[in-house]
C-alpha cells in the first residue's frame, strides 16, 4: 500500500501512476499509524511551507517510523531538486515508481542525507519539550505537577489535613509556572500539526484546556476534589510528554 499525506498531491500521483493504488493518510489515521504494514510506503512532503517559513519535516517521521514501522519505507516529495533515493522530484518523476521504491532507504537504515531543506521539526520539537539555554516545557509541566503530588500524597499517605495540603499548593509559584506552560504552547503549537503523532498532541490540548478551567477557581474554593483533579490531570499529562519523548529523543 502507497500513502500520501496531502489530497493536492495525492490526485497528481494517481494520474501519473495510474496503475498504482494510492490512499490518503487522513488525520484520524496517523492515530492508528502502528497498524501499518511494515511493507507500505508513506509519501509525505519536504520541506512543508507553513506561512513564511519552510519546514522539515522527514527526521521526526522518520524517527517515528523507525520505531513503529521500521521496514516502512518514507518516501519525501517536492519541488527542490534534491538527489536521494528517498525522495521525489515532483517537476522530474521517475517512469517506475515501484523500481524508485524498491531502491528506498527503509526508516532503520541509515539515510546519510544531511541537505538543509528548512526549520528542522525535530530539532524545534526538542527545543520545545527540553528547552534551550533554559528549562522546556517537559520541565515546566513536571514542576508544577510536583506540587500536586507532594500535596495529593500528603493527604494521601500521611493523614496531612486539606488545609496543609491546600497550603502547600498555594505557597508554591503554581500560578507563574502555569503562565510559562502556556507560554511555551502558544509559541510552538502551529508546528504541531505536522507531526506524525499529532493526535497525542490534541490530548495535551484537551488536558490544558482542563487545568486552565480548573485554574479558574478561586484559591478561598479550592477544596480537595479541585487538588485531586489538579494531580491527575498534570499527572495525565506528564505522561502524554513522556510519550511523545519516545519518539524525539
Amino acid at each position: 500500500m502507497i500513502y500520501a499525506t496531502d489530497k493536492r498531491f495525492l490526485v497528481k500521483f494517481q494520474e501519473e501512476y495510474s496503475n498504482l493504488e494510492f490512499t490518503l493518510m487522513e488525520p484520524k489515521f496517523l492515530e492508528k499509524l502502528t497498524e501499518i504494514d511494515f511493507s507500505d510506503t508513506i509519501l509525505i512532503e519536504n520541506p512543508i511551507q507553513s506561512k513564511d517559513t519552510f519546514i522539515a519535516v522527514k527526521e521526526v517521521w522518520r524517527k517515528y517510523l523507525y520505531r513503529v514501522a521500521p521496514d516502512c519505507k518514507l518516501i519525501t516529495f517536492g519541488f527542490s531538486d534534491i538527489r536521494h533515493p528517498n525522495h521525489l522530484d515532483l517537476l522530474d518523476l521517475p517512469k517506475d515508481l515501484i523500481v524508485f521504491v524498491e531502491t528506498a532507504y527503509t526508516c532503520e537504515e541509515d539515510w546519510n542525507w544531511d541537505l538543509l531543506e528548512g526549520l528542522e521539526l525535530d530539532q524545534q520539537l526538542k527545543i520545545f519539550l527540553d528547552g534551550h539555554g533554559q528549562e522546556g516545557f517537559a520541565g515546566w509541566v513536571s514542576n508544577f505537577h510536583s506540587h500536586f503530588s507532594f500535596a495529593y500524597d500528603g493527604r494521601k499517605h500521611y493523614n496531612k489535613s486539606v488545609t496543609d495540603a491546600m497550603i502547600h499548593v498555594q505557597e508554591s509559584p503554581y500560578h507563574e509556572q502555569w503562565n510559562t506552560i502556556l507560554y511555551l504552547w502558544h509559541r510552538y503549537v502551529e508546528l504541531f500539526d505536522f507531526l506524525p503523532f499529532v493526535h497525542l498532541f490534541k490530548e495535551m490540548a484537551n488536558l490544558l484546556a482542563d487545568i486552565g478551567a480548573f485554574m479558574q477557581v478561586e484559591e478561598n474554593k479550592q477544596n480537595e476534589e479541585w487538588l485531586n483533579n489538579m494531580y491527575l490531570t498534570t499527572g495525565d499529562l506528564t505522561t502524554l510528554i513522556d510519550e511523545v519523548c519516545k519518539y524525539v529523543k
